[in-house]
């Protein structure tokens, strides 16, 4: 990112410069050298050119000749649409690699972005990259028109002969990208340490599987601190992908459950914070009580559960149902307490003399008995708390007024992370692209009314 005049202009794998440039307005020419390119990074250039009514002329691109391993040929037919396309023939064994972004402004300015950006999705927006981003001088100027002057003369401007010799040569260029890919998967094998992997790939099928292998692998231990981490992206779609549609469902259920009101905040974060104590080893989507509903609880309902004044408790400390990953699958649950200030604990601790709602708990938590569902709690290290690091209830085993009578005493102390869950393994053929939507609604029509029951709201 680029802040006030700094002219370095960096990402680490999220916006990239693709903001940036659709930010610029007052362009009135661009000239772009890149080694490579894309038929996104084309859509993207297209969109500078309407923001800022380019004629075609005034656009002019300049490629390696080996651009792009593959859809050539409809890379520069659809280039060649908005832009003067030319070819950099390679001399002497010496590559076509600069990127350069020349703007020359309607004020008289001339601006330039160089660095390692290619004209491509990668270079744009997805991978860490490198750009200074600076107004020219005369003298800069000069250097940087006599370069392209000088690339000019060695590139042949790109015309219908040209897009059907690289349409005729594709099949060959693709041949070449799977050997590369091959090479580097090797190397990236080899330069991986894998013994902390939860899985190996061959140990689950995972066709027609929702989430793959790549999915999973995003929380393995020697992927959850980077810091921008693209396949986490994937995940975060597919997971916003499945809730639209849970969601629908729920409505038409009639069951009174609520995303995060802030988009930004449907999911769980994807990135190593103070919340997540710097590691991204799960991400889940929540469904719980509304904005308007925890606004009308902090105002009127909070202060009789604690001795301290508490001005705001937000979503987080509220019981929820949710789906998450982790490294080892997937699971469904009902979250019922964070260690600390959680709503609903205080709510139970409340209630732990009440015969009435102690018989409606056991009443309701029976129609979980035999379902291999099982009550998780788990110590955060900041609690000095005695006893096991984590209890696991399987309610398989485990009648509802059992669990009540030996571990309500768990649910109303701070300290435990709290919540009931059914564990699906990444091939388990009810998280599979046909049946994941209704396995989730099913069990969050299963687990409701415990959750209704357990968490706390404004009479």
């Amino acid at each position: 990112m680029m802040e006030n005049n700094n002219p370095f202009y960096w990402n680490l794998g999220e916006r990239g410069i693709k903001d940036m440039m659709l930010s610029l307005k007052g362009i009135k020419e661009l000239i772009i050298c890149s080694a490579y390119c894309s038929l996104k990074g084309v859509e993207i250039l297209n969109s500078v050119k309407e923001n800022n009514r380019l004629d075609k002329k005034k656009i002019t691109v300049y490629l390696s000749n080996k651009f792009s391993t593959r859809n050539c040929d409809d890379i520069l037919s659809q280039l060649s649409e908005i832009a003067t396309v030319n070819i950099v023939n390679s001399e002497g064994g010496k590559f076509f690699h600069p990127k350069l972004y020349l703007i020359k402004s309607r004020d008289s300015t001339n601006k330039l972005i160089l660095g390692s950006s290619n004209l491509t999705d990668g270079g744009l927006v997805k991978n860490i990259e490198m750009n200074i981003y600076k107004t020219l001088d005369d003298k800069e100027y000069l250097y940087i028109n006599n370069f392209i002057e000088a690339i000019d003369r060695k590139s042949l401007t790109v015309d219908e002969n040209t897009i059907d010799i690289y349409r005729r040569i594709q099949d060959d260029f693709k041949d070449i990208e799977e050997l590369e890919e091959e090479e580097q998967l090797k190397v990236n094998a080899a330069l991986t340490d894998r013994s902390k992997d939860a899985f190996n790939e061959e140990v689950y099928n995972f066709e027609n599987q929702f989430f793959d292998f790549k999915d999973y692998e995003a929380f393995f231990d020697r992927n959850i601190r980077k810091v921008y981490y693209q396949p986490r992206y994937v995940v975060k779609e597919k997971m916003l992908e499945v809730h639209r549609k849970v969601l629908a469902n729920l409505k038409s259920e009639h069951i009174d459950l609520n995303v995060h009101w802030n988009p930004s905040n449907i999911t769980s974060s994807i990135r190593p914070d103070e919340w997540n104590k710097g590691k991204v080893n799960w991400l889940a989507i929540r469904f719980g009580k509304s904005k308007e509903q925890i606004k009308q609880l902090n105002e009127l309902g909070l202060a009789q559960f604690f001795e301290k004044d508490i001005d705001y408790i937000g979503y987080q400390k509220h019981a929820n149902l949710q789906y998450f990953i982790t490294e080892k699958g997937f699971h469904i649950a009902l979250f019922h307490a964070v260690p600390k200030d959680a709503v609903d604990r205080a709510y139970l601790d409340d209630k732990r003399s009440d015969r009435v709602f102690l018989s409606s708990l056991i009443n309701t938590l029976e129609k979980i008995e035999n379902t291999s569902a099982e009550w998780v709690f788990k110590k955060e290290s900041n609690f000095n708390l005695k006893g096991d690091h984590e209890i696991r209830v399987e309610f398989d085993t485990i009648t509802a007024k059992k669990f009540v009578n030996e571990y309500y005493k768990y649910l109303i102390t701070e300290g435990f992370y709290s919540y009931l869950e059914y564990y699906y393994e990444p091939d388990d053929i009810r998280i599979n692209d046909d049946n994941i939507i209704e396995t989730i609604t099913e069990k969050f029509k299963l687990l409701y009314p415990i959750y209704d029951l357990m968490s706390y709201k404004v009479k």
